[in-house]
C-alpha cells in the first residue's frame, strides 16, 4: 500500500511552509484475530494536499480508512487531526470536528428525495434541538432556510439541479454516488475520505 500526493488545491489559503498536517497517522497497526491489516502505517496530510492510498485488494486501505473516520479501533498507533489525538473518538464526534466520508457501498436512504439525503448531513450544523424545531420557532425555520441554501449551492455545483426532488432509489448508480459526494460536503468537512 502507497500513498501519493497530489497537487495542492487551488483552495487551499496556507502558504507551503505554513502547512502543518491537517491530518497525521503514527504507527497504526490493527489486527483481526490472527491477521493484520495494517501493520506500522505512517501517513501525513497537509491542509489543500490531495493523497490517493493505492495498493492491491487486501492491502488495507479500507482498513485504514475505516480507523480514520472511527470505524474500526486500531491496536496500536495514534490518529491526529489538527493536532488532537483522535484515534479513540466515536464516529459521530469525528463527523462534528470536520471530518466527512463517502463509501465503497453506497449508505443513502433510496425512499427519500435527493435533497433529503443531502439535508440529513446538515444536523452536524443544527444550532436547535428536537423540541425547540417541534415548536416550528421562526429562530428555527430562518436556520432551516439557511441550510437548505447551502444545499442548493451544492446542487449546482454538482450539477444535480432536475434531481433535486427524485427518490435516490430511482437515479442510476452514478448519480447516486453523486448525491452521496453532495452529502459529504452538505458537512462542510476539513478533511474529506473517499
Amino acid at each position: 500500500m502507497k500513498a501519493f500526493r497530489g497537487e495542492p488545491s487551488i483552495f487551499a489559503s496556507a502558504r507551503p511552509e505554513e502547512k502543518r498536517a491537517e491530518l497525521e497517522v503514527k504507527n497504526l497497526t490493527l489486527k483481526f484475530g490472527g491477521i493484520t491489516a495494517l501493520n506500522k502505517i505512517d501517513l501525513s496530510v497537509r491542509t489543500g494536499e490531495l493523497v490517493a492510498i493505492i495498493g492491491p485488494n487486501g492491502a488495507g486501505k479500507t482498513s485504514l480508512l475505516n480507523c480514520i473516520t472511527g470505524y474500526y479501533k486500531p491496536q496500536e498507533g495514534r490518529i491526529f487531526f489538527n493536532g488532537e489525538d483522535i484515534t479513540h473518538l466515536s464516529t459521530h464526534h469525528l463527523t462534528k470536528i470536520g471530518i466527512g466520508r463517502t463509501y465503497q457501498n453506497i449508505e443513502l436512504f433510496p425512499g427519500m428525495t435527493v435533497l433529503s439525503n443531502m439535508l440529513l448531513a446538515r444536523h452536524v450544523h443544527c444550532n436547535y434541538s428536537v423540541g425547540r424545531a417541534s415548536l416550528f420557532l421562526k429562530s428555527v425555520r430562518n436556520e432551516e432556510v439557511r441550510h437548505r441554501e447551502v444545499l442548493e449551492e451544492l446542487i449546482d455545483f454538482l450539477e444535480m439541479q432536475s434531481l433535486r426532488k427524485q427518490l435516490v432509489g430511482s437515479l442510476p448508480y452514478g448519480m447516486r454516488k453523486r448525491v452521496e459526494l453532495g452529502r459529504a460536503l452538505a458537512l462542510e468537512p476539513k478533511l474529506l475520505v473517499l
